[in-house]
């Protein structure tokens, strides 16, 4: 009997394996600037959870409100710093969402935007 178990086992083990190696991701059209090193999705009251933001390596912030189909660029009022030819952003790290406010840790300090990132303000006070 316990060959057969033991066949079992196997089997339903690669069953599930073959499953879970085929169906986590789906590669999409990110933004084409640089390199992301933050993303946040961002809850809306019905739950729904299709709003993503990206932070990236000196190339802003991106929104995708359809899971990551298509991205806008959202970066009025993230730090810009010239290097050679090119005006490159404040690295983006992390976000956090508070109801319609949308929080960005970035390495010139924290910004805020009140209107679905759309514009950016630094909220530095206090911080050191």
């Amino acid at each position: 009997m316990k060959p057969i178990f033991r066949l079992l086992f196997i089997t339903y083990s690669l069953c599930i394996c073959f499953h879970i190696t085929f169906a986590q991701w789906k590669q999409t059209n990110g933004p084409q600037s640089s390199s992301i090193i933050g993303l946040f999705s961002v809850s809306s009251n019905a739950g729904s959870n299709t709003t993503l933001l990206a932070g990236t390596y000196q190339g802003g912030i991106f929104l995708s409100s359809n899971l990551g189909v298509s991205w806008s660029a959202i970066s009025k009022g993230i730090p810009t710093y010239t290097s050679g030819n090119s005006t490159l952003f404040a690295d983006v790290n992390c976000f956090e969402a508070i109801g319609t406010t949308y929080l960005a840790g970035t390495s010139q300090g924290v910004f805020r935007s009140t209107d679905n990132g759309e514009t950016w303000s630094v909220v530095n006070s206090g911080i050191s």
